[in-house]
């Protein structure tokens, strides 16, 4: 079992005619689950036994982020 989940946010700003701006965030969450259950029985004329074996595996990230960008163009 696995989700990876991402968003993003951009906002874009022109701060004069020869500068803007561009902002972003992003979220992203990614989890991975994985596991085994195994059982076993042994049934005999005086005896019954029974053998489990579980195991659980969870791995996740999540990040965060934000990036702000100014450009300024020179006269030419």
């Amino acid at each position: 079992d696995w989700k990876n989940q991402i968003q993003a946010l951009r906002w874009n700003h022109e701060l004069g005619p020869r500068m803007f701006s561009n902002v972003s965030l992003t979220h992203s969450v990614y989890n991975f689950n994985t596991g085994v259950d195994f059982q076993d029985q042994s049934i005999s004329a005086t005896d019954t036994s029974t053998t489990r074996f579980a195991s659980l595996y969870r791995s996740g990230i999540e990040d965060y982020a934000a990036k702000i960008d100014v450009d300024f163009a020179p006269n030419a």
